[in-house]
């Protein structure tokens, strides 16, 4: 058998075609194989037989070559595009997100800096974990919700707009880690 990146023969496409329609008792005609081989063109014979092996027997037996044309070109853009860096950064979008969040508290922490204003330290810690309460994700604002659909009713702190088990989640976030170290 060929490696994946030489192009298809007409062997190999009869093959294919034997083995993924075998409704049809004949060979198949000179006209199918000459079509099925200017749709492939490009594609390797390891590639076709994956693209077939992905449809199914069912989907397989009635499939036309330039639909396998184009799952090769789909498995090889999505190879690509897996292999490059940008793109595996554009999928960990937790990192993303962390990462926006460190940038975002360093320029509010210079800006509190360049103004001489005091920041509260546990208000930057309550940021830095999900709030039970609302469900807010780290480094966003708790919601002004109060009450939930449970009946658990929970006001927000006006000072800091965060409810006060988020502040608690946080205390035990930092006596855990503490107690790691």
């Amino acid at each position: 058998m060929t490696g994946a990146t030489e192009p298809i023969t007409r062997e190999q496409v009869v093959t294919l075609i034997t083995r993924y329609r075998p409704h049809q008792a004949q060979a198949p005609a000179e006209a199918t194989v000459s079509a099925w081989l200017t749709s492939l063109a490009g594609c390797s014979y390891l590639e076709c037989e994956a693209a077939l092996l992905a449809l199914g027997p069912s989907a397989a037996r009635s499939v036309t070559p330039s639909e396998i044309a184009g799952r090769v070109e789909a498995a090889r853009d999505r190879a690509s595009a897996a292999s490059s860096p940008q793109a595996a950064a554009r999928r960990d979008r937790a990192a993303e997100r962390a990462h926006f969040v460190a940038v975002g508290a360093r320029g509010i922490r210079a800006v509190y800096e360049a103004m001489g204003w005091h920041r509260d330290p546990e208000h930057d810690r309550a940021r830095q974990v999900r709030c039970p309460f609302c469900r807010a994700a780290p480094g966003v604002l708790c919601s002004p919700l109060s009450r939930r659909r449970d009946g658990r009713q929970e006001f927000r702190d006006p000072k800091t707009r965060m409810h006060p088990s988020r502040h608690k989640a946080a205390r035990r976030t930092t006596a855990h880690s503490g107690a790691n170290q």
